[in-house]
């Protein structure tokens, strides 16, 4: 994997999902910023961290973004379960 291939964004969740699985498989640590919007209050918000774990399941397709502190789980489109619901995620950077 090169650090030259980053930012990189996506609007098609689950894609953004398999790169960071791959990533964190990897050994790395993705540098994040995700746009969207908060479940419970529908406040829009963008937020910048490391992704820490992906989980795909039947019920669930997310990962955790850890930023200043807070631990947020992140969906996509009609996402419920999580924190944020994303419209874009981008991968800023990757570090070992």
């Amino acid at each position: 994997m090169d650090r030259r291939s980053y930012p990189r964004s996506f609007l098609v969740f689950a894609r953004a999902l398999e790169e960071l699985e791959r990533l964190l498989n990897a050994g790395y640590r993705p540098l994040v910023k995700v746009e969207g919007y908060m479940i419970k209050t529908g406040e829009e918000v963008t937020l910048t961290g490391v992704a820490s774990s992906v989980r795909l399941s039947e019920d669930v397709t997310a990962f955790v973004l850890e930023s200043g502190g807070t631990r947020y789980s992140v969906g996509g489109f009609d996402a419920e379960l999580e924190d944020v619901e994303a419209t874009r995620v981008t991968i800023m950077d990757i570090t070992k």
